[in-house]
């Protein structure tokens, strides 16, 4: 009998990402403009590393970014999802 996942969900207040960046961030190499200075942050494998790794253990990663009550403040949080194992198979 399957168990029900282990969820986790990491959430920050602050720069948000739009909904078109969302679609893409788990992309290879894909990288989003910086919001202060208008420059391009990191090389893109970080969170394309991260999904491939919660896939390779059959789990899953899903991004939500929107408004909070603050103006030109956003709630971003990442989800995680795994699969629970059942004791006798650990």
């Amino acid at each position: 009998m399957p168990s029900k996942p282990i969820t986790i969900t990491i959430t920050n207040v602050g720069q948000g990402i739009s909904e078109e960046e969302q679609e893409y961030i788990f992309d290879r190499f894909r990288r989003v403009k910086g919001d202060t200075d208008g420059s391009t942050k990191g090389i893109g494998l970080g969170l394309a590393l991260v999904k491939s790794l919660v896939e390779h253990i059959h789990g899953t990663i899903e991004v939500s970014s929107y408004p909070s009550d603050h103006p030109s403040t956003f709630v971003t949080s990442f989800k995680l999802s795994l699969i629970r194992f059942p004791s006798e198979l650990k």
